[in-house]
């Protein structure tokens, strides 16, 4: 118990990272993967993102792509 109060307590008092300088706000390019290859496809081009069982998948007028990243709302 004393050493899961430890853990407790050092988690509390880690400062959240700043990934501002890495991570940008707004992506230009979302990488996905489609028919066994990489596809880039522009931000502005994406009509539709949604998400099921097997991944989240990116949507534009004339291709659908599945990509890795993490869908938030």
């Amino acid at each position: 118990v004393c050493r899961l109060n430890k853990v407790i307590k050092q988690n509390q008092k880690a400062p959240a990272q700043d990934i501002s300088a890495i991570a940008p706000c707004h992506l230009e390019q979302i990488p996905c993967i489609g028919h066994n290859r990489i596809v880039i496809m522009a931000s502005q081009t994406v009509e539709c993102a949604y998400s099921d069982i097997s991944g989240v998948h990116v949507r534009s007028s004339s291709q659908t792509a599945t990509s890795q990243l993490t869908l938030k709302i």
